[in-house]
């Protein structure tokens, strides 16, 4: 790896799911538990069957001192000057706390062009709109941390030249020897950024006790395979076997930005502790 002998501190986040049925109080409640667990951003996704993420972390960030960010924002479904408005107000009005993470992905439940009016563009401009975004928004004030979550080579590509953080998708089920080859292959493209550039894992299952099959079906993947790979997005154990064990992942792929699910927010909150800022 290009970090030897360890990586950039831990830090945590927590992705809420803000749906018609949240209001302004659970979504604060949220927000100021998160805050006082120790997490250091509070995160929200982008789909149009959920409340839209900007309001929703505006509205949480106006209770507690955390960072929010999204996770992502779709590309594809904003023009790059509406896009950069809306990020660039967002950095305003939480007095720099907000973290825009963007792709070039649509939503996997997003509604139909016929239905949604929103006309999908080809991969090639779809990456250009994501990096005319983030030319807008650096032109409007103050930089604002990006996030890019990345795929393919040329979204890759783009990560390495303008993100903070990047957040490599592609098979969930890939076990640890498997992520860390493709860190690698991304930190061939970065240059002399590998350094800075961090790294985020997003966890689907965490802990030694019942698995909540609900919060992975609701991302459209099987638990028992997950299990059965050992997958990357997969955390098992006591407190102190998770906590090792990301250490030792962190040696190995150099990720040290670890995102789990709202419900799960309790459950990881003793790593959290022991673990932010190491």
């Amino acid at each position: 790896m290009n970090r030897p002998g360890g990586a950039l501190p831990f830090r945590f986040g927590i992705v809420a799911m803000p749906t018609s049925q949240s209001s302004v109080g659970s979504l604060q409640e949220t927000a100021r538990t998160a805050a006082d667990l120790g997490y250091a951003i509070l995160l929200a996704p982008d789909s149009m069957f959920l409340l839209s993420p900007l309001p929703s972390l505006a509205v949480a960030a106006a209770a507690a001192d955390i960072r929010v960010g999204t996770f992502v924002m779709s590309g594809p479904l904003r023009a790059p000057a509406v896009a950069a408005w809306e990020a660039h107000s967002l950095s305003v009005l939480t007095e720099g706390r907000f973290e825009l993470g963007i792709g070039a992905g649509l939503p996997g439940n997003v509604p139909s062009p016929a239905t949604s009016g929103v006309q999908v563009a080809p991969p090639a401009e779809r990456i250009r709109r994501i990096e005319q975004i983030i030319d807008r928004l650096n032109a409007l004030g103050d930089h604002v941390h990006i996030t890019m979550a990345a795929g393919g080579p040329r979204t890759r590509e783009l990560a390495a030249r303008v993100a903070d953080t990047v957040h490599l998708t592609g098979d969930p089920y890939l076990d640890v020897a498997g992520y860390r080859r493709l860190i690698e292959e991304f930190q061939e493209t970065d240059g002399d950024r590998a350094d800075r550039i961090e790294l985020l894992t997003n966890m689907f299952i965490v802990g030694d006790g019942p698995v909540d099959a609900s919060v992975v079906r609701a991302r459209g993947l099987d638990p028992d395979r997950l299990l059965a790979a050992d997958a990357a997005t997969v955390l098992r154990g006591s407190v102190a076997e998770m906590c090792d064990e990301l250490q030792r992942r962190r040696e190995l792929t150099g990720s040290s930005y670890i995102t789990v699910s709202e419900p799960m927010l309790a459950q990881f909150a003793p790593v959290v502790e022991r673990l932010s800022g190491k």
